[in-house]
């Protein structure tokens, strides 16, 4: 009933009861669509509703998760306060409707790094329209960010682009004396998420010229979906590489068994039969452990 919302409302205002408050929070929550009008009243009321009562009205509206919320979202998304502005495109980014995406591409570039992160994040999300929109062309700037979380949620998002170009561009990245290790990682985790023979490819390339990459690099194209026979493949060229140039240390050699194990495939075995006899207990165990599992299922 309308009563109750705005009883439920004004306990926010009154705002002397953290207990209280977040009670009625989650009510309103609960009750969903029919408070969107009262919560609609608080963000487009900013003289009379502090920031904190603002703030809490787009966390109720992004909760509801319904079309309704999306107009009264939109008149706030760019709202003095950076936190409201956050919530903002957190909460629109979960919608599939045409006039956001705009929105969000208008974000990338505000003066919050919250708000950009927030933005980054929401649009690779989007996959369906990366070739559409060319999120790769606007998104790209954003890994040279002056902050280290934007330039990470940037790295980790591209690896949701359907956009055969990502590779390219994080190769680069991740090759680039000026990236930093913190990136780096993210870089490595998202060419392991993306799984393509390039992706896995420029992840070993790196490998053997970045020996202090390696461990990371094999765990990360170990947890690939996509070409798993091809990245054990590849991972055993690796391993025989490293081991004729002598250039294979323990925790390698570790490494690479545990991902043989994970990537399932049989043909591996012998690889990992040779490493059953390292002279290592931890490569040891490993190997068959993974030999274990590619086995007897």
């Amino acid at each position: 009933r309308p009563q109750v919302v705005t009883a439920l409302v004004e306990l926010i205002h009154q705002d002397e009861d953290p207990e209280l408050t977040a009670i009625a929070i989650g009510a309103l929550t609960k009750i969903g669509v029919p408070a969107i009008a009262a919560l609609t009243e608080i963000l487009t009321t900013p003289v009379a509703s502090p920031p904190a009562h603002r703030r809490i009205a787009v966390t109720i509206l992004a909760q509801i998760r319904h079309s309704q919320t999306i107009e009264p979202l939109i008149q706030v998304i760019d709202d003095a306060d950076p936190q409201i502005r956050t919530l903002v495109v957190e909460a629109l980014g979960s919608f599939h409707d045409p006039q956001i995406a705009p929105l969000l591409l208008t974000r990338l570039s505000d003066v919050a790094a919250s708000v950009r992160t927030a933005a980054v994040i929401a649009l690779s999300l989007r996959g369906d329209l990366a070739i559409e929109l060319d999120l790769l062309r606007h998104l790209r700037p954003l890994l040279f960010d002056l902050d280290l979380a934007v330039c990470k949620a940037t790295a980790l998002g591209f690896a949701r682009l359907a956009d055969p170009r990502v590779v390219v561009v994080l190769n680069e990245l991740l090759t680039s004396a000026r990236t930093t290790n913190d990136l780096r990682s993210s870089v490595i985790l998202a060419l392991g998420w993306i799984g393509s023979r390039a992706a896995i490819d420029s992840l070993i390339a790196v490998a053997a010229t970045e020996p202090d990459l390696a461990p990371e690099i094999i765990t990360s194209i170990s947890k690939t979906e996509r070409e798993r026979t091809y990245a054990s493949q590849q991972l055993v060229i690796y391993l025989h590489s490293c081991v004729a140039a002598n250039l294979a240390p323990a925790i390698v050699r570790q490494e690479i068994a545990a991902a043989l194990g994970n990537l399932g495939n049989i043909d591996t075995v012998p690889a990992l039969v040779k490493l059953s006899d390292d002279p290592d207990d931890r490569v040891r165990l490993h190997a068959v452990t993974a030999i274990a599992k590619l086995t007897l299922g």
